[in-house]
């Protein structure tokens, strides 16, 4: 099995339109509601290739359910945190008629410090039954720098292989984990 840990999920949603009138009234009834982020798109990608997926993350409030029932829909297993910060909402306006894509990003609302405790006790409960730990995303504000970094040394200890997709100081604090693999493009790098 393969963990999948992120935490910014989201509950995505993508309306296309013929063309998008700035300013003006749009409608469509092309609408297509998924579970998104990093670890869930890396969860899908598992799945697509016939193997077992864990997603472990935070969620909270109704979108945390329909994002949850989403992905369950696609074969993968959540495993979330509930929080009282909402899950967020993000939204992709597809334009056929200029061939653009406008995203509209919520940020994640803030978690409590004891929630990130909480998540890294569920990683550690999961690890046993694990090969690979996928880390993926952006770090949501309330756990700290280093979050990632505790993950890779909680499933080193598991010898449990460690894939590290991050940025910044999640990153480097990371690295100096050491993680079996370090997924970085060109930006990062140079940050790091």
């Amino acid at each position: 099995m393969i963990l999948c840990l992120g935490t910014t999920p989201t509950l995505a949603r993508t309306m296309k339109f013929a063309r998008v009138d700035v300013d003006g009234v749009n409608r469509t009834a092309d609408v297509f509601d998924y579970a998104a982020g990093k670890a869930v798109n890396a969860a899908r990608v598992v799945r697509a290739l016939d193997a077992d997926a864990v997603c472990l993350g935070f969620g909270g409030g109704f979108r945390a359910s329909e994002m949850i029932r989403l992905m369950k829909l696609d074969g993968i297993e959540p495993d979330y945190v509930e929080v009282d910060a909402p899950t967020r909402l993000c939204i992709t306006l597809i334009d056929e008629s200029n061939r653009t894509a406008t995203e509209l990003v919520e940020e994640s609302h803030p978690i409590r410090p004891e929630d990130g405790q909480r998540l890294i006790a569920s990683l550690e409960r999961r690890l046993g039954d694990a090969t690979v730990l996928v880390l993926s995303g952006s770090l949501v504000r309330g756990v700290s720098s280093d979050f990632y970094a505790r993950c890779v040394t909680t499933a080193r200890r598991a010898k449990v292989k460690t894939i590290l997709d991050a940025s910044g100081d999640a990153l480097r604090l990371g690295i100096d984990a050491r993680p079996d693999f370090v997924k970085i493009n060109a930006n990062e790098f140079r940050e790091a």
